[in-house]
C-alpha cells in the first residue's frame, strides 16, 4: 500500500513500524497526518530511512487548539473511527479508499491482526538507526529516567514521591547515575545521583541516550515502547496503572514487541529500593 495514515502518538508509531514488513515500508509514498503530535513525531523519526520511497506528506487536520481542546479533538482521530474521517473533514475522499488503501500506522488495525495471528513482530527500524548524543559526559553505565510526559499528564503513569524514592534508592545502592530526559515545567528532585537534562535535548538525542542506557525507569510513554527494543527486559521498569498494559492484553504485546510473559509494568516503582 502506498499510503499510511498517522492519527496517534509517537509511541504508537514506534510500535506500529516494528510490525510492518520491509515490503510495506518500501511501498509507502505518502503519509497522511491527522494528529496533534505531528511535529513531535517528525522531530524524532527519520522517515526517509524508514520509508525510502516516501514522496510527500499531506496534513488532513492541524487545528488542535489548546491542550484542553486536544483532549476532545483527538477522539475524532483515533483510528477506531477512520471510516468517519471522510464525513468529518468533508474531504471528498472515497470511504472505501480510506478503509482499504490506507495502511494504518497505529492501533487498532494492528491490534486486530496481532490478535488473529495474521501480523507478527518484524523488527524496529527506529531502534536500529544512528542518533546523536548530547554534548555532555556520559557515564559508561546509567539509568535513563523519564518520569512523566507533558503531552499527557496522568497520575496513572506519572512518577510520585514513592516512585522517586524507589528510583533514587536504587541509584544510591548500585552507585549508578540516573539521566533524566523530559520536557516539562515540573522538574525532578535535586539529587547527586541524578543528572537532569529536562528541556535540554532534542528527541534524536533522547533516542541516542536510550541506545546507550543500561536501565530504563520511566512512565508509560514513547520510551516504554522504544526501550524493550533496545534493552534486556529485566533492565526495564515501567510505571503504569493502565489496565490495557497488562501482559494478557493485546495492547501490551503491540507496544512491547517480543518480551516474555514475565515482563510487566508496575503500579509503583517503590519496590526498586529493595533491588
Amino acid at each position: 500500500m502506498k499510503d499510511i495514515l498517522i492519527c496517534a502518538g509517537l509511541g504508537d508509531f514506534i510500535a506500529s513500524e516494528s510490525y510492518m514488513t520491509d515490503e510495506e515500508c518500501l511501498a509507502v509514498e505518502t503519509i497522511y497526518w491527522a494528529t496533534a503530535n505531528q511535529k513531535f513525531i517528525q522531530e524524532a523519526v527519520q522517515f526517509n530511512k524508514i520509508f525510502p520511497n516516501l514522496k510527500e506528506n499531506k496534513v488532513l487536520y492541524s487545528d488542535w487548539g489548546t491542550p484542553e481542546d486536544q483532549i476532545y479533538k483527538r477522539k475524532w482521530f483515533r483510528i477506531f473511527y477512520k471510516v468517519e474521517l471522510n464525513s468529518l473533514l468533508n474531504l471528498g475522499l472515497d470511504k472505501q479508499w480510506l478503509e482499504n488503501e490506507l495502511l494504518d500506522s497505529g492501533p487498532p488495525n494492528f491490534y486486530n491482526e496481532i490478535y488473529k495471528g495474521t501480523r507478527s513482530y518484524v523488527k524496529s527500524r527506529i531502534a536500529q538507526l544512528e542518533y546523536p548524543l548530547p554534548n555532555i559526559s556520559i557515564p559508561e553505565k546509567f539509568v535513563l529516567v523519564h518520569p512523566w510526559s507533558e503531552t499527557l499528564r496522568d497520575k496513572n503513569r506519572d512518577f510520585d514521591a514513592d516512585d522517586w524514592a524507589g528510583v533514587l534508592s536504587f541509584l544510591e545502592k548500585h552507585n549508578i547515575q540516573g539521566i533524566v530526559v523530559n520536557k516539562s515545567t515540573e522538574l525532578p528532585p535535586v539529587h547527586p545521583m541524578l543528572t537532569d537534562l529536562s528541556n535540554q535535548l532534542a528527541l534524536p538525542e533522547v533516542f541516542g541516550l536510550a541506545q546507550r542506557a543500561t536501565y530504563y525507569m520511566g512512565c508509560a510513554s514513547f520510551l516504554h515502547v522504544l526501550t524493550p527494543k533496545l534493552l534486556d527486559e529485566d533492565k526495564i521498569f515501567i510505571k503504569s496503572k493502565y489496565a490495557w498494559l497488562k501482559p494478557e492484553k493485546v495492547q501490551f504485546k503491540f507496544y512491547h514487541g517480543l518480551v516474555s510473559q514475565d515482563f510487566r509494568c508496575y503500579n509503583s516503582l517503590n519496590f526498586l529500593k529493595d533491588l
